[in-house]
């Protein structure tokens, strides 16, 4: 039997964004036959809870929570902010405390690569004892957090194992990083330790092909995010009163959701008849003077998440503005596409979110500045909504993991081979 090592930082029952893409891997990689094990955190800092996810988890997957120190109480505690830990984003505000700012300067500049470099001795222990008692044919690391990375680094460098890297984000080019203003050597230390993960390792996936070619030399594939088509085998379409276009999600730095509110406002259709709902952003949106209804719902489990999209009329997917967001592949997109709503998505048409909604020929999307053209894609999707007609994706199995799992599981035993 194939044995893989899972380490992630985020697992359930952390919910979110993070947790999606190796849940639904793992399950498909078990239906093909692997024995897995999981390292990961006991209560770390996790942007929301959500147990529903626990029951995704097949009971032969094996899981293993180390002590897992955190620092959200610390910092609620020092920085005067009870609500928010910051989740992919460290700007400052002229709001924002002296001590905050401090805070916020320390964890960019001196902490490298990221604050839960604090858990790694931690999953390092537990997976020095599992590889003395085992043999896998993979070990793996998912990041974020890039600190990860450097627990995968020191077990190859001690243990004969075949170690894999995967990036759902960038590392020296995080968005995060970019927009907060890291200062020269704090980036020069992130690119050497980024270099050193990617020229170790004997793979490395990564979710785009332009995240992909930002890297440093070293094995890389590109292996995108996905949807799990049985999230969706209980979910149906049911026609509503009113036109409903949602934002499913939390909304972070250079997100333009401004862009979406003023197309919306400016379209020719009949806004008594429309909702825009914010579904899971964690904090209310702006209720502007809008001549349509914005409905805002706090958190809700996955599979409610779901059950969103497919009900649904138009699907608002926004890229964040900065530079190299070519790259920017969330786990959102393809569960938008998986529900086959058609998608409105703000950002650039030379990037790579852009390329897959035109293979699956899913939606459309518009420049940062061009409110124009998201009004007339909204008018047309209303209108064919007004003759009772339905919108769907037309190529959505292409980004079905059923599908894709193959080709990973291909990816791994000729790793192995080498």
């Amino acid at each position: 039997m194939k044995k893989l090592l899972l380490i992630s930082y985020y697992f359930p029952p952390c919910g979110g964004a993070g947790v999606q893409r190796w849940l639904r891997i793992i399950k498909w990689l078990d239906k093909l036959g692997w024995d897995i094990s999981v390292i990961t955190t006991n209560n770390g800092d996790y942007p929301v809870i959500d147990d529903s996810l626990i029951d995704k988890v097949s009971n032969s997957v094996k899981i293993y929570r180390t002590k897992t120190p955190v620092f959200g109480n610390f910092y609620k505690k020092v920085s005067g902010d009870k609500k928010n830990i910051p989740f992919g984003s460290l700007e400052t505000s002229s709001n924002d405390s002296l001590l905050k700012k401090i805070l916020f300067w320390i964890r960019i500049n001196l902490i490298i690569p990221d604050a839960r470099l604090i858990w790694n001795k931690y999953a390092y222990k537990q997976a020095k004892e599992l590889l003395i008692n085992n043999k896998f044919d993979i070990v793996l690391t998912t990041a974020p957090p890039h600190s990860t990375h450097l627990v995968g680094n020191r077990l190859k460098r001690n243990f004969n194992i075949t170690w894999v890297t995967d990036f759902r984000d960038p590392w020296s080019e995080i968005m995060y990083l970019q927009l907060a203003g890291q200062s020269k050597i704090s980036r020069s230390i992130n690119k050497y330790l980024e270099k050193k993960v990617v020229k170790n390792a004997d793979l490395n996936l990564v979710v785009s092909d332009f995240i992909k070619d930002q890297l440093p030399a070293g094995f890389k594939e590109t292996f995108t995010n996905s949807f799990d088509p049985d999230d969706f085998q209980d979910k149906s379409y049911q026609r509503s009163e009113l036109f409903r276009i949602k934002y499913i999600g939390k909304i972070t730095a250079g997100q333009d959701i401004d862009h979406a509110i003023k197309a919306i406002s400016s379209s020719n259709i009949n806004h008594h008849k429309l909702e825009f709902s914010f579904v899971g952003t964690y904090q209310s949106c702006p209720t502007l003077d809008t001549p349509f209804t914005i409905r805002n719902i706090a958190f809700v489990q996955h599979n409610e998440a779901i059950n969103e999209m497919v009900n649904s009329e138009l699907l608002v997917l926004l890229i964040n503005d900065y530079e190299g967001n070519e790259g920017m592949l969330t786990t959102k997109l393809f569960e938008y596409i998986g529900s086959q709503v058609p998608i409105l998505c703000i950002g650039p048409k030379n990037g790579n979110a852009a390329k897959i909604i035109s293979s699956s020929d899913s939606g459309f999307v518009a420049e940062y500045n061009d409110i124009e053209a998201s009004k007339l894609y909204i008018q047309s999707i209303y209108q064919s909504w007004e003759k009772n007609q339905k919108d769907f994706v037309n190529n959505s199995e292409l980004f079905s993991i059923k599908e894709m799992i193959i080709d990973l599981d291909n990816m791994f035993i000729n790793i192995n081979k080498k």
